[in-house]
């Protein structure tokens, strides 16, 4: 009886953390959990960075011929 008239009028998921009741489950509680990934995945991402390292190391030197008459003009 105590069931049917309080607790299933009134038992829901508390919003925030209260006096009465704490959340443990819900959406923004498992903020500090780690996704797991493939290790395919890992190395696509590490092959595409280092990729990135690469043309970045290509570009400075190509700018730098480039800019070796213009020094010499200097």
């Amino acid at each position: 009886m105590m069931y049917f008239l309080v607790i299933r009028s009134r038992g829901r998921v508390p919003i925030s953390d209260g006096f009465v009741a704490r959340r443990i489950a819900g959406p923004g509680l498992a903020a500090n959990h780690f996704f797991q990934i493939k290790p395919e995945q890992a190395l696509a991402a590490l092959e595409s960075k280092m990729e990135l390292d690469e043309l970045e190391v290509w570009r400075k030197n190509l700018e730098t011929k480039i800019e070796i008459p213009t020094e010499k003009y200097k």
